[in-house]
């Protein structure tokens, strides 16, 4: 995702689930040309009060004092702005928006357009048709207007129910129409890719699947025939309204804090709890499926994802669980397109939500089994809102699937495993490695005796070694020494076995994926150790931070949560860290506070896209009152800084120097002389301790076959070079232990001998 002029990515989570807009008798009946969305701040209730008496519709679910998105028309916005009220357009035209997503030509792909429930319920029934070995036709209940809650089981050879079960919907809320349209993607895609993709094939082999694209379709048929914009069931409240808010309809909570009893309301949440046939055909679904360990609710919109707890501020009693698969797979969608969506519990990343569906799924179940439940608000941020136009369909519906599939994976992991060892960005023909791996506990026990590492170098098959045990559930082994003569890259994986003897691997999907480092050496365009400023600088707009936790160039005192040491090795001893610890000061004495701080890398030229970019940094944000609620964002921009694209989200909590290794163009930037990067670390969360560092910044490419005798890189083969080759010799039995020595193993035979030494006084003559 492309960020213009140079800011941060700046946005307002704006509250919108009360959306009202009625569009008069039919759909086509109002014409709404000219009728806009904006944002409105208002200071006190008497600036609200006279907001109320101008405008027909106020979005929002709170309203009261402060940002708020309403419809008007324009008239109305003259009336407002006449009132002193400053406006911020969201939605410029709402006509052209409407008509685009209820377009009747369809697109060459079904996921082109928007489907009404017919639509979406003959394509159901067609996949069930096209994949009857892994597919079969699911009721999930019936409506208020006895309407199926039509769906799919799908799994593949074996007994579904005893495998893990994974349960996701849409169209809780009728007028959210990606919510279906994702889902109808991500059903699509289990099916289609089934036996051609090792990782989807694995899952649905593995895990039982239900999808139910419409919860439901009283509703969103009523958003196809009447009112778009309708966001409730079509319960007669017998008072002249219509309507309960399903998501407010479920047991935990229910009738708590961000519900509403009256009947009017948006958030209206019904006579009883699960008093709706939808809500309550959910709850016997889950009763009756008790292999069900994952659960997702799909809304849109904010790009947000969301767990436990929503009618209160407290933190259940698995925030931690919560907390490590909800940040992986903020990361995964992050990776598809670039979207960047911030998570964490309902209560406090959105707005307080009593009666809705995680709370219930999680915390009615929580003596019994865990079921990992979150919601998750899909695109976009707000410029279109609930009528997204349906070209973004078929984004949201990947980024979407690939945490679906790692959450999938994780909620049923025997074991997790991590590596403590940083990897370089290319390991020198001849140099040795070794790999650190923590083993954690999560379903299953450790088994010290069984962690192996796997490793090629040729694209063949992989070659085992045990992995021995340091202690700590902590395993380490020396990779044998690797040459230029296979693939010109060291491939491998980890695998442990717990107790049970359930499997897992690093990296998530091993073997299926694994860990590539170049080998050969690192010839380098530009580096820069920190020592120096050198053009970086410090500083954005919106930066908000407190000045004791901004970007300053140090040698950093250590905290629990700050490096005592910058990265790269003596002489240096000086890296960018957010704020200066003080000795003996307390864990967030410096760290980030009240919003973000900005560090700018200077512009300069890459060649071309062969060339690698990496940095070592420094993330810390596990400690505090409020742990793991923040992240750090690093972006590059090929045009000097005016247009940005996301390099990656780092949400993970090393508390130990990570280097990454990137091309630009593998995220979508072309080289250029106009080359920056971007790091900004937030706290956005009260309670965080946020600590990031970055140290060595180099730009370099690896050639593998390229042993030149130069091993000062100086351009030069002389007499400084002489010295070197001459260690290297005499080293023990003449092997390259050195990376240096590898400028000098012309032969690749994995040491410097005479023939070496001789092809070396070749090229010193010449």
């Amino acid at each position: 995702m492309r960020f213009a002029n140079g800011g941060s990515r700046a946005f307002t989570i704006v509250v919108v689930c009360a959306g009202c807009l009625f569009f008069g008798s039919t759909i086509q009946g109002k014409q709404y040309d000219g009728y806009k969305i904006v944002q409105v701040t208002v200071n006190n209730q008497d600036e609200l009060s006279r907001l109320e008496s101008i405008v027909e519709t106020i979005m929002n679910c709170h309203i009261g004092v402060g940002t708020l998105e309403v419809v008007v028309s324009p008239e109305q916005l003259d009336a407002l702005q006449n009132a002193g009220f400053a406006t911020v357009a969201c939605v410029d035209d709402v006509a052209p928006l409407m008509a685009k997503q209820m377009v009747v030509q369809r697109g060459a792909s079904f996921h082109d357009a928007y489907h009404t429930l017919a639509e979406i319920h003959t394509q159901i029934q067609q996949f069930a048709i096209d994949y009857p070995a892994i597919a079969q036709l699911q009721s999930f209940g019936t409506s208020l207007d006895d309407r199926d809650l039509l769906g799919l089981r799908i799994t593949g050879p074996g007994d579904g129910s005893q495998k893990p079960g994974v349960f996701f919907h849409g169209g809780q809320h009728a007028r959210e129409w990606i919510g279906p349209a994702s889902v109808l993607y991500m059903m699509d895609q289990l099916l289609t890719n089934y036996g051609t993709d090792p990782l989807i094939t694995r899952l649905v082999d593995e895990r039982e699947w239900f999808i139910l694209p419409v919860m439901n379709p009283d509703g969103y048929e009523f958003t196809w025939v009447d009112t778009r914009l309708w966001r409730k069931n079509r319960r007669n409240n017998g008072d002249g309204t219509f309507g309960v808010d399903l998501n407010r309809n479920w047991a935990q909570g229910w009738g708590g804090e961000g519900s509403d009893s009256a009947t009017n309301s948006e958030i209206y949440r019904g006579p009883s709890p699960f008093s709706e046939p939808e809500s309550a055909a959910m709850r016997d679904f889950v009763w009756a499926h008790d292999n069900i360990a994952a659960y997702i609710d799909f809304h849109n919109y904010s790009e947000l994802l969301l767990w436990p707890w929503g009618n209160t501020n407290a933190l259940n009693p698995d925030n931690p669980e919560f907390q490590f698969i909800g940040s992986r797979m903020a990361e995964r969608i992050a990776d598809e397109h670039g979207h960047q969506y911030v998570y964490g519990p309902i209560y406090s990343t959105i707005y307080p939500a009593s009666g809705g569906s995680c709370d219930w799924v999680y915390g009615a179940n929580i003596n019994d089994r865990f079921i990992f439940a979150i919601a998750i608000e899909l695109r976009d941020e707000g410029q279109a809102g609930f009528l997204l136009p349906p070209e973004q369909i078929v984004p949201t519906g990947e980024e979407n699937l690939a945490a679906v599939l790692y959450m999938a994976h994780a909620v049923s992991e025997p074991l997790r495993i991590e590596l403590v060892s940083s990897i370089p960005p290319s390991l020198a023909s001849g140099e040795t490695l070794t790999v650190t791996a923590q083993v954690i506990p999560h379903l299953e026990q450790v088994v010290t005796n069984d962690v192996s590492f796997y490793y090629r170098d040729d694209g063949g098959s992989f070659t085992e070694l045990a992995m021995s045990s340091l202690g700590a559930n902590l395993f380490s082994v020396n990779v044998p020494v690797q040459d230029c003569s296979g693939t010109g890259k060291l491939e491998f994986y980890v695998e442990a076995t717990g107790n049970l003897g359930g499997t897992a691997g690093y990296p998530t999907y091993a073997p299926l994926e694994f860990v590539a480092v170049p080998i050969g050496r690192a010839q380098s365009l530009l580096k820069y150790d920190m020592e120096t400023t050198a053009g970086w600088t410090v500083g954005d707009v919106g930066d908000t931070a407190s000045a004791v936790g901004v970007w300053v160039r140090v040698d950093p005192v250590g905290t629990l949560a700050q490096p005592e040491n910058d990265y790269s090795p003596p002489p240096g001893i000086r890296c960018w860290v957010t704020g200066q610890g003080t000795v003996g000061g307390a864990i967030g004495a410096s760290d980030v506070d009240n919003g973000k701080t900005t560090l700018f890398s200077p512009v300069f030229s890459l060649p071309d896209d062969t060339w690698d970019i990496s940095y070592a940094r420094w993330y810390s944000n596990d400690q505090g009152s409020a742990p793991n609620a923040d992240q750090m964002d690093i972006s590059i921009s090929n045009d000097g800084g005016a247009v940005w694209e996301v390099v990656e989200f780092v949400a993970e909590n090393a508390n130990a120097w990570v280097v990454h290794q990137f091309k630009p163009i593998d995220v979508g930037v072309p080289a250029s002389a106009q080359m920056k990067l971007r790091f900004v670390a937030s706290d956005l969360a009260s309670g965080s301790i946020v600590e990031a560092g970055i140290d060595e910044f180099v730009v370099s490419k690896t050639e593998c076959n390229l042993p030149d005798g130069d091993a000062n890189e100086d351009d030069l083969v002389n007499l400084s070079d002489v010295t070197t080759i001459a260690a290297c010799m005499n080293g023990p039995a003449g092997t390259s232990v050195s990376s240096q020595c590898a400028y000098f193993n012309f032969d690749l035979d994995r040491d410097v001998d005479m023939d070496d030494y001789l092809e070396f006084m070749t090229r010193f003559g010449s």
